[in-house]
């Protein structure tokens, strides 16, 4: 067993060695990817770029969890990598039994929910396409039938997606937000490889070209 990972991590360092040694143009780099895996960093990141970001608990603690969770708001959780859909938190999450088993082998991100709609938006080099999507479901991602709507993003919010993803070390991202009654944009991520055909094909977007020239 010791002697399989030493080989699969001397596979896996050679191999990255040599596709980040290539002199080729990478869209998006290792670093970026590598940068996408720590979702906090990426929060503390969009709040130096002055983005707003929700309320954030990132925790092992089933004492901190029940009492972020104490304040009348809705809450929302998902994993600290990633991997799997964001669900809204529910009484039987809070057993403290359940949570102190669940939480002994992991820590969870909680968030408070933000009312609102759902943008995404694809930057692909300086070109950025927005659109809201309408969704029944706290994680838009599980739903087939979003409907999206070509926007125009605000400017200072369409400047922010050119800083994330700078930033962020990416030269094409998929940044989602939520939009406030208010018509404040909350940033939630940048996915540093992000699924587009369905999205082009109901938008009409030309990502696939825009990305094409982005390699060329």
């Amino acid at each position: 067993r010791e002697q399989y990972q030493v080989a699969v991590g001397d596979a896996n360092s050679t191999l990255r060695s040599f596709m980040q040694a290539c002199p080729a143009r990478w869209v998006n780099s290792w670093a970026a990817y590598r940068f996408h895996q720590e979702k906090p960093l990426q929060l503390r990141k969009a709040k130096e770029l002055g983005l707003l970001i929700p309320k954030t608990l990132i925790t092992n603690s089933p004492k901190e969890v029940i009492k972020f969770c104490s304040g009348g708001e809705r809450i929302i959780f998902k994993p600290v990598y990633g991997g799997t859909h964001t669900q809204f938190i529910k009484p039987e999450h809070l057993d403290q039994e359940r949570l102190s088993y669940a939480l002994s082998y992991s820590p969870v991100t909680l968030q408070e929910y933000i009312p609102g709609t759902n943008i995404r938006s694809y930057v692909i080099g300086n070109v950025v396409y927005s659109a809201e999507i309408y969704s029944t479901e706290v994680d838009f991602r599980s739903d087939v039938q979003a409907d999206l709507r070509i926007i125009e993003l605000p400017d200072v919010v369409q400047k922010q997606c050119l800083a994330v993803t700078q930033g962020f070390g990416m030269k094409w991202t998929a940044i989602d937000w939520r939009l406030k009654p208010t018509g404040e944009y909350v940033f939630l991520e940048a996915n540093f490889s992000p699924m587009f055909l369905h999205f082009e094909r109901q938008t009409g977007f030309f990502i696939t070209n825009q990305l094409v020239n982005l390699l060329m």
